[in-house]
């Protein structure tokens, strides 16, 4: 008795997701194209799908590298730097995407941010190189464009 997606697989409203996917697995192994079909037949839940992935992807750069000392210190250096303050007019807020990169080892470290500053001005990107030593974040680097 061979499976397909139907009432067999789905709740009511939408596919029991572990049942479904092992089905289009074998389907798409045979054929790649196979799985559109699926997908246009739950639109709806194709695209909650694909939503909630991003929402937990930008959740987890906002706790990594928002929450981080690194990106802290690199707040107050834009801050109280002069020609950051000049450029960009008075800070407002920082955006919530920030991605980059952070390693550690220890008290010293190293980390290259990139984040957004949304000043008077306008919205400006900002990329910032940091050192850590001692267990102290330094700004090595920061440009504003």
């Amino acid at each position: 008795m061979e499976f397909t997606i139907g009432s067999y697989f789905t709740r009511e409203h939408y596919p029991k997701f572990f049942k479904a996917w092992k089905v289009m697995n074998g389907k798409m192994r045979k054929n790649p194209f196979a799985g559109m079909g699926f997908m246009f037949k739950y639109l709806l839940e194709t695209w909650t799908f694909v939503i909630i992935c991003w929402m937990g992807m930008i959740l987890i750069m906002l706790l990594t590298f928002g929450q981080s000392k690194a990106f802290k210190t690199a707040k107050d250096y834009c801050k109280n730097d002069s020609k950051i303050i000049e450029k960009t007019g008075k800070i407002r807020y920082y955006g919530l995407l920030v991605g980059g990169s952070i390693s550690t080892k220890g008290e010293s470290g190293e980390s290259e941010l990139t984040f957004t500053i949304v000043g008077e001005k306008g919205n400006f990107n900002a990329n910032a190189e940091l050192t850590k030593y001692n267990d102290t974040w330094e700004v090595t680097d920061l440009q504003v464009k």
